[in-house]
């Protein structure tokens, strides 16, 4: 019988790590689900700790890569493999609480879009354990939010494969954020949530793939890079670099006040007042593209929220900038 639920687990030299997490996966309340790890030919015993779970429960499988392809490649193969209605994905690093599958299936009947997530508890021996604000739970928040911002965490995230498998949608070899590109090229097939429980642990540590201090210049064009795309293919907007610099300012991720450029073009007196112009600017192409966004939560969101928000961060700013580095995406 096929599972309603198939989980996938891509995962490279995390043994002790991934085996907390299949504990986790194990003591679901919710049972009916497999478990699909994809082991990215890690030179350590982790594929044995797989074969170990394998043994003691038939939910699980475990895949092998003869050599190592990266995090999407190790995803997509796992894609291949999953017989659920449901696909759930979780990090090798991170661990769900036992009713994350329970209250996502709950959800699940009544839901009418095709993806949705959940909130996250950040634990960990790393001291960037700020948290960002709250996931969004309603889908025209978190289509206008998702402008500016990751709307999901990867772990946790649980999507419809038959618009997965209609769209042919498979991850792409960026080298950080390839999930948020996942989401939202499956978020072009119709509407994306959160549920406001906090369902998920997201662990950070020395090794974590999205620490910000480890990858921040790919991280940063690689992000501004979805949201680039966005704009062009949302809103018709090619815009400037100087431009997406500005974009990137109005909701302060962990990493952009690293960012030499991004710190000068913060202190300019008129930083308002341009900012203000973008987000009227984004308006305006929303409704010239017929609203592909709803016109009310979207000024809503920009101008009650992330004007307001940015406003204060700059009023904050330090005197001295902060430590900086360069990323090569941006203006001088």
């Amino acid at each position: 019988m096929r599972p309603l639920v198939s989980i996938y687990i891509p995962v490279r030299n995390r043994p002790e790590l991934l085996s907390e997490t299949l504990n986790a996966i194990q003591a679901q309340s919710w049972h009916d689900w497999e478990c699909w790890i994809v082991d990215d030919a890690s030179t350590d015993h982790t594929f044995e700790v797989i074969q170990s779970f394998e043994r003691r429960d038939a939910r699980f499988h475990g895949l092998r890569h003869t050599e190592s392809r990266g995090d999407a490649a190790a995803s997509n193969t796992a894609l291949q493999h999953l017989r659920g209605a449901y696909a759930a994905r979780m990090d090798s690093d991170d661990m769900p609480l036992p009713d994350w599958l329970a209250v996502g299936m709950d959800f699940a009947r009544s839901f009418q879009g095709v993806a949705f997530g959940c909130q996250a508890e950040l634990f960990g021996a790393v001291a960037d354990l700020r948290m960002a604000k709250a996931k969004e739970t309603d889908p025209l928040r978190w289509q206008a939010w998702s402008l500016f911002n990751d709307e999901n965490y990867h772990s946790g995230l649980i999507f419809r494969r038959d618009v997965q498998q209609a769209a042919a949608l498979s991850y792409r070899a960026l080298t950080v954020n390839n999930d948020w590109d996942f989401i939202h090229r499956l978020a072009q097939h119709g509407a994306v949530a959160n549920l406001a429980d906090t369902l998920v642990r997201i662990r950070r540590h020395a090794d974590n793939s999205t620490r910000a201090d480890i990858v921040r210049e790919d991280r940063d064009s690689v992000s501004v890079a979805i949201r680039r795309n966005l704009l062009v293919e949302r809103l018709g907007i090619t815009p400037s670099d100087e431009t997406m610099l500005l974009h990137c300012t109005a909701y302060p991720a962990p990493y952009w006040q690293f960012a030499d450029q991004a710190y000068v073009w913060l202190r300019r007196d008129d930083y308002p007042a341009r900012l203000a112009a973008w987000l009227q600017q984004l308006l305006a192409a929303n409704s010239a593209r017929g609203y592909p966004y709803d016109p009310t939560v979207l000024r809503t969101v920009l101008l009650d929220e992330i004007l307001p928000d940015a406003t204060a961060h700059w009023l904050a700013l330090p005197a001295t900038p902060p430590p900086t580095f360069k990323m090569d995406w941006l203006p001088d």
